[in-house]
């Protein structure tokens, strides 16, 4: 280095949402844990969606906070064009060699529906043509009486696109708990819509809670959805005998 002197402007504008403040914390100090390459970020300073940015082989983000056995999984996820494929890890340890993940996967752009037991085990597979780039869904799992099941949704999570059936876990899956994650595989892509609240915590709480937003809590076995796209009037639907919603 040679000829240093002090420059009066910055090179680029000092803003309060700077990228290095969105970067994806990991550590003893923070609830994520990053396994593999990639450039996971916030995409805002508000942090309601993150983003992995490197177009690698795989790469995963781990949330250790939001973890169970028995319980609803959800996140919405946008798979950007070029990517091989994107999906949702739930009950997954935290080096994401045990759990499961709910993939979007098959042909790139135009592929199907996968479930497959970590690290890389398939236990069954969609249709092609389900799923398509730069298009927001919803992925939504469920662990209960030892099987697991995933599921496909449009980004409001009212419209069924792919459905697995249950699938039974080993013996040692059963009380094991685990964690909400995401991968990444030769792309990039985004998600959010993965809060505690949005996810559901327990046997008690609706699956499509989040479908009308963070501040809901459902009861019982009714399947809220918002019937207008004014957002005025509720509906409930899937037969319960009983059911329950609060903001």
């Amino acid at each position: 280095f040679w000829s240093s002197g002090r420059w009066e402007e910055p090179l680029s504008p000092i803003v309060s949402d700077a990228p290095n403040l969105r970067r994806l914390a990991s550590g003893e100090d923070s609830p994520w844990r990053i396994v593999g390459p990639g450039s996971w970020m916030w995409t805002t300073s508000e942090k309601r969606a993150i983003r992995q940015y490197a177009v690698i082989e795989r790469s995963s983000a781990i949330h250790t906070g939001i973890r169970g056995a028995e319980r609803f999984w959800e996140c919405r996820v946008t798979v950007d064009r070029g990517a091989g494929g994107a999906g949702m890890l739930f009950r997954c340890s935290d080096d994401a060699q045990k759990g499961f993940l709910a993939w979007l996967g098959g042909v790139p752009g135009d592929g199907g529906l996968m479930l497959y037991r970590l690290p890389l085990q398939a236990l069954w597979g969609g249709a092609q043509g389900a799923w398509k780039y730069d298009t927001p869904y919803t992925l939504r799992a469920e662990a209960k009486d030892g099987r697991v099941q995933v599921t496909l949704l449009d980004d409001r999570g009212k419209t069924v696109i792919q459905q697995s059936p249950w699938v039974a876990m080993l013996g040692e899956e059963l009380d094991r708990e685990g964690s909400l994650g995401f991968m990444t595989w030769l792309g990039t892509a985004e998600f959010w819509g993965f809060s505690e609240e949005t996810s559901g915590t327990g046997p008690e709480t609706a699956s499509s809670t989040s479908s009308l937003g963070g501040s809901w809590l459902a009861l019982g076995d009714g399947t809220w959805t918002w019937a207008d796209d004014q957002r005025t009037r509720l509906s409930c639907t899937a037969g319960a005998p009983g059911a329950l919603v609060l903001d």
